[in-house]
């Protein structure tokens, strides 16, 4: 069961010790570096893909995908009815468009509030949220 959602950024995420409660969602961009995560968190689910809306930008970009977000949600739901209480974290390179759009769209999946480190919520990207709500239809 997941018990809280908090969405950060690739360096705050790094700056912090595992904890063994803790089930983390680590988003990169396809030219970002890999995150240097400590060892012993729950589970980490990495995935790949830019911070871009398709149609806007250089179209160089990789946006999301229905496969993407069809993984991501398949692993919050299946942590979600895990009998485990477990915390998650979220996060991407700056914290508040790709980390934060998940985390809106699981705490309103799970009825829970998603807290911000980095954002407020108000830069998440709309791509990512519709795409994963697409998941629930």
């Amino acid at each position: 069961m997941i018990t809280s959602i908090e969405y950060t950024s690739r360096r705050d995420i790094e700056r912090r010790p595992a904890n063994a409660d803790t089930v983390v969602l680590s988003i990169r961009g396809i030219d970002e570096r890999s995150p240097r995560l400590a060892k012993g968190w729950t589970d980490v689910l990495s995935i790949q893909f830019d911070d871009v809306v398709p149609g806007e930008g250089f179209g160089c970009e990789e946006p999301m995908t229905l496969e993407d977000a069809r993984t991501i949600s398949g692993w919050i739901r299946q942590w979600a009815s895990d009998r485990r209480q477990v915390k998650l974290v979220i996060h991407c390179n700056a914290g508040v468009s790709r980390s934060a759009a998940v985390a809106l769209w699981a705490g309103a999946s799970l009825n829970r509030p998603a807290q911000g480190v980095e954002g407020d919520g108000r830069d998440a990207n709309p791509h990512v949220r519709s795409l994963l709500d697409r998941t629930a239809a």
